[in-house]
């Protein structure tokens, strides 16, 4: 499964005083928002991934990786990061093996012969590293937000 950290370095000791403010007072108000700024902060980059599919992947394959696709955010302690699932059937998609640019496919729907498929490497990490940057600005400006609503 893969995953893409922002890291957010000089200001990983906020996130981590914030997180701790939230784990010892239970505010759940501030902590929803917390969770929605994280979530806005990666809306684009997320929506960037979705939109590069089908320039990495067979067509008709790229509409049912989209149907599928799950892109999360969570808090981590060295920083935030956005992960890529995909239901399939009857267990997940391999999406970290697509990522590497690798598609296993069974021949014609009969599952009794699987083949792997070289397609473009790089349908997730590629939009996401471009996109780094200004994740790690919205990220900071939000944990700045959210900090100056602690202190005062």
């Amino acid at each position: 499964m893969p995953s893409v950290r922002v890291s957010v370095n000089g200001d990983l000791e906020k996130l981590r005083r914030i997180s701790h403010h939230l784990k010892e007072t239970g505010d759940k108000s501030l902590r929803r928002e917390v969770i929605r700024e994280l979530n806005r902060a990666t809306k684009e980059p997320k929506a960037a991934v979705m939109e590069s599919l089908p320039a990495y992947l067979p067509d008709r394959y790229a509409g049912v990786l989209a149907g599928t696709l799950r892109l999360t955010t969570s808090r981590r302690a060295s920083g935030v990061r956005v992960t890529a699932k995909a239901k399939g059937n009857p267990r997940p998609r391999y999406v970290g093996r697509i990522d590497r640019g690798i598609l296993r496919h069974p021949l014609f729907g009969s599952r009794d012969r699987w083949f792997n498929q070289k397609v473009r490497p790089g349908f997730f990490t590629d939009p996401m590293k471009r996109s780094a940057p200004q994740m790690k600005k919205a990220i900071v400006e939000a944990l700045d937000r959210i900090a100056r609503k602690i202190t005062s």
